[in-house]
């Protein structure tokens, strides 16, 4: 399927059905988890959970912005990443839950 002609309604029912889904989990690579303000609550709260069973883990989210906010901020994400792996600076733009 091309995304990029899939309707905006398509692609919030395929956002929805994908947050139905139960995965069991078990890893233990640091992960680092960020979604955007506005996602659905089921999206921060899976990224809430997936932290809990890995202490390694950590999550933020990008207020007012949506899934791929990353595509549209890039140095925000290079921030993210020197931050997460190379103990830089935590990014201005995200916040902490």
């Amino acid at each position: 399927m091309d995304l990029q002609r899939a309707s905006a309604k398509s692609f919030r029912r395929a956002m929805l059905q994908a947050n139905l889904l139960r995965i069991t989990a078990n890893f233990d690579n640091p992960v680092f988890f960020v979604s955007g303000g506005k996602e659905s609550k089921s999206i921060h709260e899976s990224h809430k959970e997936l932290v809990r069973k890995n202490r390694l883990s950590d999550r933020a989210y990008y207020p007012n912005k949506g899934h791929a906010w990353l595509f549209s901020d890039i140095d925000t994400h290079i921030q993210l990443l020197r931050y997460f792996f190379q103990d830089g600076a935590f990014p201005d733009k995200l916040k902490g839950f």
